[in-house]
C-alpha cells in the first residue's frame, strides 16, 4: 500500500507499509509501549511487555496461520506529520491484532523518534483488520509493519 505525502511546499515523501512478518528475532531491548487497548483479549496487561508478546503467536510466512489483512483505518496527514518536527526515514512496530481484527497493542521496535511513533502508533491503533486464522478459525497473532517515509 503506498500513497504520495507532501512536506511543506517542496518536499514530497513516499510513504509506504511493508510487513516484516517472517523475521524470526526480534530485539525488545528498546522496544516500548506506544498504545494499548484497555481490555485485551489476546493478554493480560499486568504482563511486562515481553511475556505479553510471548502469550501471543507471532504471524510467519509460510505457515498455515492466514495472513491478517488491512481493511480500513486512518494514515498520518502530512501536517500532522509535518508537526512533528522529526524526520525518520523508517519506523518499526509490532501490532497485536485480535481475533475480532482489531489492533490491541502497538510496540515500537526502533528507537529516536518519540513523536512521530506516538503519531503513527496512533493511527494503527484504530486500524481495522480482517484477522489471521488457523484452519478457518479467527486467531490472535503479533503482526510486524514498517512504516518507510522517502523524502523527495
Amino acid at each position: 500500500m503506498k500513497s504520495i505525502i507532501g512536506f511543506g511546499p517542496v518536499l514530497i515523501a513516499l510513504v509506504s507499509f511493508s510487513v516484516l512478518a517472517d523475521q524470526e528475532h526480534v530485539p525488545y531491548n528498546n522496544a516500548r509501549i506506544i498504545w494499548q487497548t484497555e481490555e485485551p483479549t489476546c493478554f493480560n496487561c499486568t504482563l511486562p511487555l515481553d511475556k505479553k508478546l510471548e502469550a501471543v503467536p507471532r504471524f510467519m510466512v509460510g505457515s498455515e496461520m492466514t495472513e491478517p489483512v488491512m481493511i480500513n483505518g486512518p494514515k498520518p496527514t502530512v501536517e500532522e506529520m509535518n508537526a512533528t518536527g522529526e524526520r525518520p526515514w523508517g519506523l518499526v512496530f509490532e501490532l497485536v491484532i485480535n481475533a475480532a481484527g482489531n489492533t490491541e497493542l502497538v510496540v515500537s521496535l526502533k528507537d529516536g523518534y518519540p513523536r512521530m511513533e506516538a503519531l503513527v502508533a496512533g493511527k494503527y491503533s484504530q486500524w481495522n483488520w480482517e484477522p489471521s486464522t488457523i484452519d478457518g478459525k479467527p486467531v490472535c497473532v503479533r503482526y510486524i509493519l514498517t512504516h518507510r517515509i522517502h523524502y523527495q
